[in-house]
Formats: structure tokens, sequence, C-alpha cells
């Protein structure tokens, strides 16, 4: 474990369980019918990560 991934390009990607500032999610906005669940969903998940680190939630300019 430990261990990164690093493109030609020199960008680094970090292992999930690497140390970090904070989490990046995405709000669901393209799953039809199931968009609400989905949100619900994606809350729950982003307020248990928020007990413990910063959450920075993406969104369409429009929500």
């Amino acid at each position: 474990m430990g261990q990164t991934t690093s493109t030609p390009a020199g960008l680094h990607i970090p292992a999930e369980w690497d140390l970090h500032q904070s989490t990046f999610m995405s709000w669901p906005t393209g799953w039809g019918v199931l968009n609400p669940k989905v949100q619900g969903d994606i809350a729950r998940v982003a307020k248990t990560i928020s007990q413990f680190e910063p959450v920075h939630m993406l969104t369409p300019p429009n929500q």
C-alpha cells in the first residue's frame, strides 16, 4: 500500500487512502426518476464524510 500513480504529464494521482485535506464530490443531476433518491444518498455520504474532513460539492451552476 501507499503506492501512487504519476502520469507522463506529471499529474499526481494519490491512492485513496493517502493523507489528504478534503474530499471533492459531484452532485448527481442526470439520474432521471432516481435522481431524488441518489441525491439523498450522496447528501448522506457527504454529511458522514464531513464529520471527519471538509467536503467540496461540485454542482452545475443552476443547482
